[in-house]
């Protein structure tokens, strides 16, 4: 790189060649306007020319300031999350008016049709979908869907009103099951998916025949 690029020395460590799939370019100057991925030492990441960027060198995710600004908002810096706001259920909301530091809760969908809600600030520090990341069950996630093997052994009788559509795989929730040799136990519900582990008694009775 030529000593005359200093302000994208500058910037260089802040290229996030994961997403962008390609390292720093050697004469930047030539690719100004390309658009690229930005990384910060704290984990934030956001869209931005490589023009502008050399021109503010400071990650704009780490200011301090809620008020959004023409090079600071929510459109601007991460078009992939203002295109998760819901249409619909957002009133009066203008994007690029909107901070991404911004506290107020706001819905949102994913790809997969899922909506929840969440403040600005949360989704702009990495918080994704909690249906998709199994922190939420829903209709899609949940162990009756994903694991009906496993699911067709949960025993009703001992866990009430709990059923297994209102659980996710990966709960570390411990509730009771029932063979289809009518032996009762209880084991966590991500130890029965992850584990593969089964009837403790049939697996006793294994063992000594």
């Amino acid at each position: 790189m030529q000593e005359n690029n200093l302000p994208y020395k500058l910037i260089q460590s802040q290229w996030d060649s994961g997403h962008n799939r390609t390292p720093f370019p050697e004469n930047p100057h030539l690719l100004k306007r390309t658009l690229g991925t930005w990384k910060c030492k704290k984990g934030h990441f956001w869209y931005e020319t490589i023009e502008s960027r050399a021109h503010y060198q400071k990650c704009h995710m780490c200011q301090t300031s809620r008020r959004a600004t023409e090079v600071y908002n929510l459109q601007y810096l991460r078009p992939d999350l203002a295109a998760q706001l819901h249409p619909t259920k957002n009133k009066n909301v203008i994007t690029d008016k909107l901070s991404p530091r911004s506290s107020k809760i706001m819905t949102w969908f994913c790809e997969k049709g899922h909506e929840w809600e969440a403040r600005v600030c949360v989704r702009s520090e990495g918080q994704g979908c909690p249906e998709c990341s199994n922190r939420k069950v829903g209709k899609s996630n949940n162990l009756a869907v994903l694991y009906p093997n496993v699911a067709a052994e949960w025993d009703y009788e001992e866990n009430g009103d709990l059923t297994p559509d209102q659980v996710v795989p990966g709960s570390n929730k411990k509730v009771g099951w029932k063979c289809n040799k009518g032996h009762k136990w209880k084991a966590v519900i991500t130890s029965r998916v992850n584990k593969g582990n089964g009837c403790v008694h049939c697996y006793r009775g294994r063992g000594k025949s």
